[in-house]
This record gives structure tokens, C-alpha cells and sequence, in this order.
């Protein structure tokens, strides 16, 4: 257990339990939801987090108005008992605490806001199928470029309009839910192949391009949207263990305006862009 502040939400078991509960009650009735959370908190956590998952329970069910009766009167006999206030020795925190958990008593019982659905900040489906060979195109003219010792500038611009190829490998399944096992969040990888051109390549052509490495996509399909992103094939995945990979890149990261780190990844690794005509 770890706290950083005495609010309901500012303790390790909230923060690691808030997408279990996401994941939960937008997938089954708030019923089976906590009925499934309450098993779990049991099963793997320790009985001092007890009172900061039922706290943090309430609290998320009331902002999304789907507090049932029996987690609303659970979490007040908690309160009235002083759950979770034997955790703190120091007097000045005590009372902080005292006043947080006065507040959460006050706003239990008080009319809820309006229900509404809770919603998944994640990614559940797969963009692309393995082996897709997906043509984005690449787009710099207007935009700014930053000082950068692995891409010229004048190489930046000249790339403007043309088409890069990757191939969807497979996903990443970078969280899965232990309440709601289906609810995963994926993140697909991409070899990133060995061509940038005005005119995109026939499929014999493709089969026989090299591959740079293997990058990490964006899991929203508007992300490719944006880069006019189009499946111009399908095959079977040439990655080797032996292949580079760029540690720490996230190709197609959502919110790149400009996509000089993609270029740039081209230019150092590849032999197409230095040879654009």
C-alpha cells in the first residue's frame, strides 16, 4: 500500500484499481461488476487496502450516478467505524483524513449526478490485420522542422507527398483487465519496410523489400486516417529476431503533428529516403 495525499483517490489501490473499474462497469451490471471486484480486491491485495478500495468504489460510482444502495451503506459503516484511519499515526494527517472521509459521508448521501455510461480510455480493437501491408503518406510541406543530426532538413521537405509501407505484425497487449479478462488494451507492431517513393510498389515488390525494424503503432485508426493510411496488400510477416527495432519509438503517436521522428527513422535506418528521386 502507498498513499501520496489523503484524498479518496490519492493511494496506490484506487490508482491501480481505476481502470479495473472501468473495465468492469462498462462491461457488466453494477451488480456482477462488484460482485467480481469484491472477489478480486479480496484475492489479491492485503486486507489494509480494504477500506481505500471500498472508498474509491463509492466515489467512482457516485460521479457516474450508478451507486447501488449496498456499496453506498457498505462504504458509511465503514466510515462511522474509522476504516482506514488507523494507517496514520501522525496527528495532522489523521484529522486531514477525518475531514476527507466527513466529505465522502456528506456526498454518499446526497442525490447522485445524472447516470452515465463509463467509457474505456483504451484500445479494445485491433487496427489492421496481420500481414496487411498499409501505405501511409507522409506529409511535411508547411510544417516546422527541428534541428536533428540524423535528418537533414532540405531531406525533411523533398520527402513531402510520398508513401512509406508497413506491415502489421501482430499486437501488443500492453493492460489486460484480471476482473474482465476480454478487456484488453492493444497496441499494434508494425515492420517497418524499406521503401519511401512518389508511386506505390506492386505487390512482387513489396515481398521483396527489407525490413528496418520493428516500430509501435498508434492503437486508433484515426491516427492512420491522418496519413491517408490505405491497405494496398496482405502477406506473411518477415520479422526475424535478428531484425532492428528502435527502442522507446512509438510510430504514429497520436497528437505528432509534423511525423519528422518518422521520417527520421527512414533516413537513419534506410537506404530509400537518401535515394528519393
Amino acid at each position: 500500500m502507498g498513499a501520496w495525499s489523503v484524498s479518496i483517490m490519492g493511494n496506490d489501490t484506487a490508482a491501480d484499481l481505476r481502470y479495473e473499474y472501468e473495465a468492469a462497469f462498462s462491461h457488466l451490471s453494477p451488480e456482477e461488476a462488484v460482485e467480481r471486484l469484491d472477489a478480486y480486491v479480496r484475492r489479491e491485495l492485503d486486507r489494509d487496502s480494504w477500506p481505500e478500495y471500498v472508498y474509491s468504489l463509492a466515489l467512482f460510482l457516485w460521479r457516474y450516478g450508478l451507486l447501488t444502495e449496498n456499496v453506498r451503506i457498505r462504504a458509511l459503516d465503514l466510515i462511522g467505524q474509522g476504516g482506514g484511519l488507523e494507517l496514520y499515526t501522525d496527528v495532522s494527517q489523521r484529522r486531514k483524513c477525518e475531514k476527507v472521509l466527513a466529505d465522502l459521508q456528506e456526498r454518499l448521501c446526497s442525490p447522485q449526478p445524472p447516470s452515465r455510461p463509463v467509457r474505456l480510455r483504451m484500445h479494445q480493437k485491433p487496427v489492421f490485420q496481420a500481414g496487411d501491408v498499409v501505405a501511409l503518406q507522409i506529409s511535411t510541406a508547411g510544417k516546422p522542422y527541428y534541428p536533428d543530426p540524423h535528418l537533414p532538413k532540405a531531406a525533411f521537405y523533398k520527402v513531402d507527398g510520398s508513401w512509406m509501407l508497413v506491415q502489421k505484425i501482430r499486437d501488443q497487449i500492453s493492460w489486460q483487465s484480471r476482473v474482465v479478462p476480454e478487456v484488453r488494451d492493444l497496441w499494434p507492431e508494425f515492420a517497418l519496410l524499406d521503401f519511401c517513393g512518389k508511386n506505390l510498389p506492386g505487390i512482387e515488390e513489396i515481398s521483396s523489400l527489407p525490413v528496418l525494424g520493428v516500430v509501435t503503432g498508434d492503437g486508433w485508426m484515426s491516427a492512420y486516417r491522418r496519413w491517408n493510411g490505405k491497405v494496398i496488400g496482405r502477406g506473411v510477416g518477415r520479422v526475424s529476431p535478428e531484425d532492428r527495432c528502435f527502442p522507446g519509438v512509438f510510430f504514429l503517436r497520436d497528437g505528432i503533428g509534423n511525423c519528422q521522428e518518422e521520417v527520421a527513422c527512414l533516413y537513419r535506418w534506410g537506404t530509400c529516403l537518401k535515394n528519393l528521386q
